[in-house]
């Protein structure tokens, strides 16, 4: 057996032998060992041999938890309710004859206060910490929260705020961790529809299904239904109006994107994670220079964030400086760990060394048109604005009629809009565009 990398659903299908929607289905409810891979903005998957072998002897085969098709996603969770509350009701009495700590700490698990299950002390306790991590957004602290919300949600199924907590911890997952995108996407919607179904009011849960159907499944109408209705039920959490904004910005809608990046900001000013992903926004909506200031004075700050080296590197290709955004892969892939996103950052700063600005190009596209084309849901728009970045109209004009073919549809504005200003008098390409554009998500008039 060997580390050898296999990219995409495809190559690690064949490897196991087995099509494609069995070995996706395996990393959805099975644990198989399949690694996300981020990369400017867009995501894939890859996996070791020696992993993938290892998980066939008997290894790491544990299945996942099931996930039941349930409706829509979390914003921020619901607070711990209070452990020692003025009255109690039982939910149903304990067993005949259970008696002493464990019979005490049973029934405490069954305790109801106005209708809603209260965590015993030392499980409010890991709810609280479990909560914390997961706002750190830091991977290792995501990793522990996810296995203690799992424990948690297994002993208070009817505890609403776990299910959005771990619902949330999913969704963050896939973006700071190494969790693949289909797994991600199903736990999370899972579980945020386990939430709804006890508390059809919580936000977060909201916020998690508006995410899941922009991201996942492109559909704007739902997205933003979801995003409002998060909006409605918790208009001061600062995270219903940045999860919008990201949306609304990834979608070109700049002004409302602006209206919801300004309220998170308001509402939590001291966040890095909101400031970048505003910058974001303004680097999608055009404002280059000022984007990219906000990302350097943000990352002398906060130098371990990977969020901010991922942006500043697709800001510096865009403007041609290719030592900038190895620079910047570089810092991202030291800050998250990703053996392949290592590897790839070591690819590029040879080629860049040895082979000079055209061999680049072909190792980024190359890996470019790799990653896209082993998703089961397709989207060329990275490749795309990597072959715009380098001047190549002839393969852009490829890749855009490969996505036209696909049905594909894309958000991803900001790259958009620098492909149409390359050529802004080109009828093919502004077709092409055109006919890739989804809907918006913000009522007509809004």
């Amino acid at each position: 057996m060997t580390d050898e990398h296999l990219h995409g659903w495809k190559s690690i299908a064949a490897h196991l032998n087995r099509d494609r929607s069995t070995v996706i289905r395996w990393a959805n409810e099975r644990h198989l060992p399949v690694h996300s891979v981020p990369g400017g903005k867009s995501r894939t998957v890859y996996a070791l041999k020696r992993e993938l072998d290892t998980w066939l002897m008997g290894h790491g085969a544990t299945p996942a938890p099931t996930l039941a098709a349930h409706a829509p996603l979390p914003s921020a969770p619901v607070p711990v309710e209070a452990p020692t509350p003025p009255s109690w009701s039982r939910r149903r009495m304990l067993a005949a004859g259970v008696v002493g700590l464990g019979g005490l700490a049973a029934a405490w698990r069954l305790m109801r206060v106005d209708g809603r299950v209260v965590l015993d002390p030392g499980a409010a306790a890991r709810y609280r910490a479990a909560r914390e991590d997961v706002a750190s957004r830091a991977p290792a602290k995501l990793s522990r929260a996810t296995a203690s919300l799992r424990d948690l949600t297994a002993r208070y199924p009817d505890h609403a705020g776990t299910h959005a907590t771990l619902a949330e911890a999913y969704m963050l997952g896939r973006e700071y961790g190494a969790l693949p995108d289909p797994y991600a996407f199903a736990a999370a919607k899972a579980e945020a529809g386990r939430a709804l179904a006890i508390d059809p009011g919580m936000a977060s849960a909201h916020r998690v299904l508006g995410a899941v159907s922009y991201w996942r499944d492109g559909d704007t109408v739902a997205a933003g239904a979801a995003f409002r209705r998060a909006l409605a039920a918790a208009s001061d959490d600062p995270l219903a109006h940045l999860w919008y904004a990201n949306a609304l910005a990834d979608n070109g809608e700049a002004a409302p994107a602006a209206r919801e990046f300004a309220a998170a900001e308001r509402l939590d000013p001291a966040s890095a994670v909101i400031r970048t992903d505003a910058a974001w926004g303004r680097w999608s909506a055009g404002q280059s220079e000022t984007a990219i200031a906000q990302w350097r004075d943000l990352q002398a700050r906060h130098p371990g964030l990977a969020t901010i080296a991922d942006c500043l590197s697709v800001a510096l290709l865009d403007r041609g400086d290719l030592s900038g955004y190895a620079a910047q892969l570089r810092h991202r892939a030291q800050s998250r760990g990703e053996v392949e996103l290592r590897a790839y950052s070591d690819l590029i700063d040879r080629t860049l060394a040895t082979g000079g600005r055209a061999a680049v190009y072909q190792a980024m596209l190359s890996r470019a048109l790799t990653f896209a084309g082993s998703t089961t849901r397709p989207d060329h728009s990275w490749a795309a604005f990597v072959a715009t970045s380098f001047g190549d109209r002839v393969r852009l004009l490829s890749i855009l009629a490969l996505a036209r073919n696909q049905g594909q549809r894309w958000g991803a504005a900001g790259f958009v809009r620098r492909i149409a200003a390359r050529w802004p008098k080109d009828p093919a390409i502004g077709a092409a565009l055109a006919a890739l554009r989804r809907p918006s998500m913000e009522p007509s008039g809004a």
